[in-house]
């Protein structure tokens, strides 16, 4: 059994997800820049030849994050600048999202990083009140904040926040919910929340267009893997087989870059049960979307290119 930790860049990575098991509102402004044929990889962020910074950062957040810097840098640029339109400024918070979930460094860095993700995000929510997914990244922002500066209180509310939106729309904000309260004990009302999100998010099907898209290739395979962690971790391990099988018979997991955190799922799933179990919290399994290039990239990494289709 889990107890909490203080590891920001795993609080703030549900907010560097783009999307949960199910898309964004439609239209949606991010999403709106993927061209209809994927580029080429590497050239754009590569080359530094694009002159668009949101496509140079779609480069770059799927297929080249050694270039991650200058992505901020381009975004930041374009943000700052008088005809910034709201996708540009939109995506200048969350590339600083990206940066504190994946970017390591030290605390602050990081905490620079989160400042600037809740500054800009704010001023895409100033522009467009409607796009209900911003309020769940200024929380995860507004959480690695707090951890970093030691604010009990101020994690507390950010939870809190997560938690309601959550509940209100558990097609996109069950994820970051998780990722969030996944370290707390699975008895904590704040897990509870989270699985019974997360639990609401596979049955929403495509009511919202909620499969993969060209800008999240993996999204529904991450979601199940997710998904399965917190049913195991719940004590649910027929749940949580259930939707690690049904992530395993979906076409485009084999070419997920990411599928080591499926096959190893499947051959490990009574062990990881007793790990959850038990009453040491320190041999835990860790939630599969916490850490690492795991944070952004399990559902938004590029396929690879030389693994076919399974039929």
């Amino acid at each position: 059994m889990s107890t909490p930790t203080g590891l920001s860049a795993a609080l703030v990575a549900g907010g560097c997800l783009l999307t949960a098991f199910v898309g964004a509102p439609s239209p949606d402004p991010v999403a709106a820049t993927a061209p209809a044929t994927e580029p080429a990889p590497a050239t754009a962020a590569a080359s530094g030849a694009a002159d668009d910074a949101l496509a140079f950062f779609w480069e770059a957040f799927q297929r080249a994050p050694q270039h991650r810097d200058a992505a901020v840098a381009r975004l930041t640029a374009r943000a700052l600048a008088a005809d910034a339109t709201a996708r540009e400024v939109l995506t200048a918070g969350l590339v600083h999202l990206w940066c504190v979930a994946e970017g390591g460094g030290e605390p602050v860095q990081r905490h620079v990083h989160a400042v600037l993700a809740e500054h800009w995000l704010a001023r895409a929510a100033a522009a467009d009140p409607a796009d209900t997914r911003i309020a769940g990244w200024r929380a995860s922002a507004a959480q690695a904040i707090a951890d970093l500066e030691h604010d009990a209180a101020g994690q507390a509310a950010a939870v809190a926040e997560l938690v309601a939106l959550a509940r209100a729309e558990p097609c996109f904000h069950s994820v970051p919910l998780a990722i969030a309260t996944f370290d707390l004990p699975r008895t904590d009302p704040r897990f509870r929340a989270a699985l019974d999100a997360m639990n609401a998010a596979f049955a929403c099907g495509d009511a919202r267009a909620g499969q993969d898209h060209p800008r999240w290739p993996h999204n529904v395979a991450a979601f199940l893997v997710a998904l399965a962690d917190c049913r195991l971790k719940a004590g649910d391990v027929a749940g949580a087989e259930l939707a690690l099988v049904v992530a395993e018979a979906r076409a485009s997991t084999a070419r997920w870059p990411h599928r080591a955190l499926l096959d190893e799922r499947l051959a490990t799933l009574p062990e990881r049960a007793a790990r959850y179990a038990d009453a040491d919290p320190s041999n835990d399994p860790p939630f599969a979307l916490q850490g690492g290039v795991l944070s952004c990239g399990a559902c938004h990494a590029a396929s690879l290119p030389d693994a076919p289709e399974r039929r």
